[in-house]
């Protein structure tokens, strides 16, 4: 757990010096690893023991530098603003293994702008060895820290699709689905954060240099497949209402960068295989199980992870040779 000084300091006075903390703590049981100086903060290096969950977060250990120095403990009072629609109106929580999480809650927050997070909180994450992706990713990274628990946002529209689909199936009677995409990459997946895999086929087609800004295991699937998975659920026998994950490959972004490099060489690109990836991590849900889709619709494809890089790379090329694929059409 690497905790800021000064983000610390925030919630308790800290008038000891680096030193004299470092020790304190570990002498109450958590282990100082190292301390490396990060601009004007302090990046301190904790190791957290298993039996120390409470410690996994900015407000945990400056409780605990409150108990060993007798100091006051200033946690922010969180009072966000509320609407007058009901949340259950809008949105709901289900918990399908209640054996792995007791407990999980939502809020609806509208009027959302994704972008750059303000420097004060892209120097607090820099401290932590964390890069800036967006406003939306760093609160929720920077939650996690602050708290010790984990957060996720999701696309309102999204969530509300299943719901809106389920009420249309009740009212009407006639057999609905709802299909649950995880990342897509390949031809036609063309923009958003989640696209960089197909950029870096784009760019490697086109003999450029590429980075994928983040690291993160993600559930990945091959655009085409995903129009094949459609077409099956429309064309197949199926009866009342049904959510659905999509076929998919767990990978993280550095394994399918290998792919990608192996696929390179395969088609003769191996020397102009500039891919690399970048240093900020990104949390997304993944390791989803997609086999009711496979049971209910068995004749969807579900190409090789090798083969759909192949055939990626393969439709790029030629759009590269025919002129249709430039570097001004290269999206980053």
């Amino acid at each position: 757990m690497i905790v800021s000084w000064n983000w610390l300091k925030q919630y308790v006075p800290l008038a000891m010096s680096q030193e004299q903390l470092e020790t304190r703590l570990m002498m109450s049981g958590l282990n100082h690893e190292g301390t490396e100086t990060v601009g004007d903060d302090l990046a301190i290096d904790l190791e957290v023991s298993s039996n120390r969950p409470d410690c996994l977060g900015h407000i945990g250990v400056a409780r605990e530098v409150a108990v060993l120095w007798e100091q006051p403990l200033s946690i922010p009072a969180a009072s966000p603003a509320e609407g007058s629609t009901p949340v259950d109106s809008l949105a709901s929580v289900r918990v399908d293994c209640p054996q792995l999480c007791s407990r999980y809650t939502a809020r609806v927050i509208r009027g959302v702008k994704v972008g750059p997070s303000p420097q004060w909180m892209v120097r607090r994450l820099a401290t932590l060895g964390e890069a800036s992706i967006n406003n939306i990713v760093d609160i929720t990274n920077y939650v996690l820290y602050e708290c010790g628990q984990p957060l996720h946002a999701f696309d309102l529209p999204k969530l509300a699709g299943e719901q809106i689909s389920k009420f249309f199936w009740e009212d009407t009677g006639v057999p609905t689905l709802s299909l649950r995409p995880g990342v897509l990459y390949g031809p036609g997946r063309d923009a958003g954060l989640t696209a960089s895999p197909t950029t870096a086929m784009k760019c490697l087609a086109l003999g450029l240099p590429f980075e994928i800004p983040f690291r993160s295991r993600q559930d990945y699937l091959y655009a085409p497949d995903v129009g094949g998975a459609v077409g099956s659920a429309v064309l197949g026998t199926f009866d009342g209402y049904g959510v659905f994950t999509l076929p998919s490959l767990t990978l993280k972004t550095d394994e399918i960068v290998e792919a990608l490099r192996q696929a390179a060489g395969d088609l003769g690109l191996a020397g102009q295989f500039k891919i690399t990836v970048g240093e900020g991590e990104v949390p997304f849900i993944c390791d989803l199980d997609f086999e009711p889709f496979t049971v209910a619709f068995p004749q969807a494809p579900h190409t090789p992870l090798d083969q759909a890089l192949r055939n990626s790379l393969e439709v790029f090329l030629d759009q590269v040779q025919r002129g249709w694929l430039t570097e001004r059409d290269i999206h980053t």
